[in-house]
């Protein structure tokens, strides 16, 4: 049964909930979120502030910057903190008195009511639960290992390093409960630090922001000095976004998926698309579907030890 267990979640679906009251144009949403969520409606409806309340919310401690985390109290957050980060993306003038917003998933929720934000680290107490269990591991193990299981059902990233930890082969692809049982305390530390570092980059890296305006961060990449010099108002979350594409070390995509043999390359800090010819042009030179794309893989590229 513990085997059966483990085979029917290994594709387990993430779910969150998110739940959306006089938010901006949004009247009333209750959206049952997956891993792939497509939002359809009329112009101006709130789709983009949905997506850029998921972001936020999903990865929360982007910007609660609380690093001393009190696990047994909640986290509360004042509405001028949270207005800040909504400024970001700008929509921080959809708050209104009377808003609501709830969101709920295995890591953690978030409730914003009344003017402030409350903050509950799920994992992180189910991690802390652990810790304190393994202080006796002996008389313990028992439910050590059932925590244990629960969360690599939860969590298949977690699911895999532990199938490396508990020294599986490579092509096993189940762990029963028997086989759990030689845990021992060496291997309870290290899963207990992979599952730390799991809860780290879901709550911190893990959400990423890419806006519809993308191909302006093309346009404007060489010309950023000259536009804050003279206080262009560009919107926080582009230039969040064109950061995340500057710092990130990534010198050639394959774009076989686009077209046969072409190749996208950052040559001397030049964004160039090259053709099997060997012939190129800059990306801003290139189709709007071209330059669309190339911006979406680089920071998603560059961040490949982020557990998504």
């Amino acid at each position: 049964m513990r085997v059966l267990l483990f085979l029917r979640n290994y594709y387990r679906i993430m779910q969150s909930r998110l739940i959306v009251k006089n938010f901006g144009p949004i009247e009333f949403v209750d959206l049952d979120l997956r891993n792939v969520n497509v939002f359809i409606g009329p112009q101006a409806s709130g789709k983009s502030a949905l997506a850029k309340l998921y972001t936020i919310f999903k990865a929360p401690r982007k910007f609660i910057k609380n690093t001393n985390l009190t696990i047994d109290n909640n986290i509360i957050v004042n509405k001028p903190y949270l207005l800040d980060v909504l400024e970001e993306y700008n929509i921080a003038s959809f708050i209104k008195p009377e808003t609501e917003i709830e969101f709920d998933s295995l890591l953690h929720s978030l409730v914003y009511k009344d003017g402030t934000l409350t903050y509950v680290p799920k994992l992180l107490r189910k991690i802390q639960n652990i810790e304190n269990l393994k202080k006796d591991f002996t008389n313990n193990k028992g439910l050590i290992l059932e925590e244990i299981e629960i969360l690599c059902i939860d969590y298949l990233i977690l699911y895999n390093k532990a199938l490396s930890i508990l020294n599986y082969s490579d092509g096993q692809t189940s762990v029963d409960y028997n086989a759990l049982m030689t845990l021992n305390e060496e291997q309870c530390i290290e899963i207990i630090r992979v599952i730390n570092d799991i809860e780290f980059h879901l709550s911190t890296n893990a959400a990423l922001y890419i806006p519809s305006e993308r191909n302006f961060i093309n346009i404007v990449k060489n010309a950023s000095l000259n536009l804050l010099l003279n206080n262009v108002p560009i919107p926080r979350h582009i230039l969040s976004f064109g950061a995340e594409i500057e710092k990130a070390a990534i010198n050639e995509i394959n774009l076989n998926f686009l077209h046969e043999n072409l190749i996208y390359k950052n040559i001397n800090g030049e964004d160039r698309i090259f053709t099997a010819s060997d012939s190129s042009i800059k990306l801003t030179e290139a189709a709007s579907g071209i330059q669309s794309v190339v911006p979406i893989l680089i920071p998603l590229l560059s961040r490949p030890d982020i557990p998504y």
